[in-house]
């Protein structure tokens, strides 16, 4: 939404800095102990339709709906440094450690994915079915604490194993608005 602070959060934890991103395209840091204030001021990437965002450590990772982009950014100076565009509508990007998860979106249609791709944009060929039904799809956010991959919608946030197996999902009632930023530092969530 347009008058949302945060569609992307993503989190530095060796400098203590949690990434808030705007619809717009601008991203504000913040120190994890103090989320408050801003600590610099903000970079402003060029987007469309910025959306979910992933720290890899050394560059955030960010989605952009509109124009179907994943951008790599130099989170010190706000260059893209590298994107590339998959072959669907993406929304929800995560950083595991090696690879990068991305959502599909696609509406009501039923038949979202959750696609792996290597940092140079090449799909991987792991991916598996979101499976949602009545809900959309959201935010996506890597679990290190167990391997496992988060995903924000409307109604849930789903939970999947990296093989695509569905884990119990959390409710988190109707407010009608999806969630689009999730991640994920040791065991804490970070929900927008």
């Amino acid at each position: 939404m347009h008058d949302t602070e945060a569609t992307g959060i993503a989190i530095d934890a060796s400098k203590n800095l949690i990434f808030f991103g705007d619809h717009a395209g601008h991203i504000t840091a913040r120190d994890l102990n103090s989320p408050a204030l801003p600590i610099r001021i903000p970079i402003s990437p060029p987007a469309v339709a910025a959306s979910d965002m992933a720290f890899d450590g050394v560059h955030l990772w960010r989605t952009d709906t509109s124009n179907r982009t994943v951008q790599q950014i130099d989170p010190e100076t706000g260059a893209i440094v590298f994107s590339f565009v998959p072959d669907f509508y993406v929304i929800g990007i995560a950083w595991d450690g090696r690879h990068l998860w991305l959502s599909e979106y696609n509406g009501f249609a039923g038949n979202e994915r959750i696609v792996q791709f290597t940092p140079q944009g090449v799909p991987t060929g792991v991916e598996f079915p979101a499976g949602l039904v009545d809900d959309l799809v959201g935010g996506l956010a890597f679990d290190s604490t167990d391997n496992t991959l988060w995903l924000g919608a409307r109604n849930k946030l789903y939970h999947y194993t990296i093989t695509g197996k569905h884990l119990p999902p959390i409710p988190i009632g109707g407010s009608g608005r999806f969630i689009d930023g999730l991640e994920f530092q040791g065991i804490a969530a970070c929900l927008q």
